[in-house]
Formats: C-alpha cells, sequence, structure tokens
C-alpha cells in the first residue's frame, strides 16, 4: 500500500477510515495500470481533490491567436492540414494522402467545365490593376521582379500624387528655395 508519512493527513481520513482504505487502493490500482509514475496519484491529493482543499495550478496566460484560413495567404493556407475529426486518427477519403483516380469520367468532366472559378486580384496588387485570372493559375507563383515592378509602379504614383499635393503648398515652395539657397540635395520623395 501507498504511505504517505511525510504528509499530513487530510481531515477526511481521520473522520471516515473507510475512505483512506478505498483512496489506497484506487491509488494502489491505478499504480498497477503500468503508466508512467508520474501519473500515479496520491492519497493526500484525491482527498484533498474532494474536500476542495486542493490548489490547483493557475492556467497559462499566453495568448492564443486564431486566424481563419481565409485571411492567410495561398501558399500557407495549401501547407495547413486539417486537424483530425473528434475521436478519430483514420485519414479521410477525400485526403490528399489517398490515392487519386487515374482517369476522370466525362460527367466529372463536364461538371468541371461548368464550375470553372476566377480569381480577380490579389493583395500585393492595386485592385486598379486587377485582372480576371482562372483559378488554376493562381496556385503559381510570380515572378519577384514582376511584383517588385508593380510595387515601384504603385509607389510612383503614389509620390507623384503626394508631390503634386506638396507643390501647391507654400511650405514646400519655401523648403525647395532653402535647399537651392545652401546647394543641399533635394529629398528623394520630392524628385518625382
Amino acid at each position: 500500500k501507498i504511505e504517505a508519512e511525510d504528509s499530513i493527513e487530510p481531515e477526511m481520513f481521520i473522520e471516515f477510515p473507510s475512505i483512506k482504505e478505498e483512496t489506497l487502493a484506487f491509488c494502489e490500482f491505478v499504480k498497477n495500470l503500468d503508466g508512467s509514475p508520474d501519473d500515479n496519484p496520491e492519497p493526500t491529493t484525491l482527498a484533498s481533490l474532494f474536500a476542495g482543499t486542493h490548489e490547483a495550478q493557475p492556467p497559462v496566460s499566453t495568448p492564443i491567436n486564431v486566424v481563419e484560413l481565409i485571411n492567410l495567404p495561398y501558399e500557407l493556407r495549401n501547407s495547413v492540414k486539417e486537424p483530425p475529426k473528434l475521436l478519430r486518427d483514420k485519414q479521410s477519403l477525400t485526403d490528399s494522402t489517398s490515392i487519386p483516380r487515374v482517369t476522370k469520367s466525362n460527367a466529372a468532366r463536364k461538371q468541371e467545365k461548368n464550375f470553372e472559378r476566377f480569381h480577380y486580384g490579389a493583395w500585393y496588387i492595386p485592385p486598379k490593376q486587377w485582372k480576371v485570372i482562372r483559378s488554376d493559375n493562381v496556385n503559381k507563383l510570380n515572378n519577384k521582379n514582376e511584383i517588385n515592378d508593380v510595387k515601384m509602379k504603385s509607389y510612383k504614383e503614389l509620390m507623384e500624387n503626394l508631390n503634386d499635393q506638396m507643390k501647391e503648398t507654400h511650405g514646400y515652395n519655401a523648403f525647395m528655395e532653402f535647399l537651392q539657397n545652401k546647394n543641399k540635395q533635394v529629398p528623394k520623395f520630392m524628385k518625382f
């Protein structure tokens, strides 16, 4: 039997000795289940759980950030696997690890043609430059140079608009005059 000599016995064990015997028997039963030694409860812990004197450790206070899959870029969304269904470890039949059908039936091909999907843009392209793209082409990664060119064009347009607005103000003219008098270089954002 398990004995806890160095700890103080709960009042429950003093008042009801039969509870102590049953608790010891339960702890012995759990110990014989061949679990890890860390999982074996002590009789005093069980008694304190029922007596209400057990002090539980506070939960971990790290924040959990939940993000919907819709808000993730395609590359990240594609790498995330669905969590397993409740109480099931088996893979579903529609999982990507299952063996695909070699040929598609005529009905399946017609179905694909009827439900052709289109993609209209991406977060890194300005909406005015969006083009209708078939959904099968969305998965292809764009050339980095093309993306940089699009970004630079949008930056240049934005800077030109801001520069036009600034030219109308007195402060802009005074600052440009100051730079010319002191023979200083004009800032990059004012050159456009």
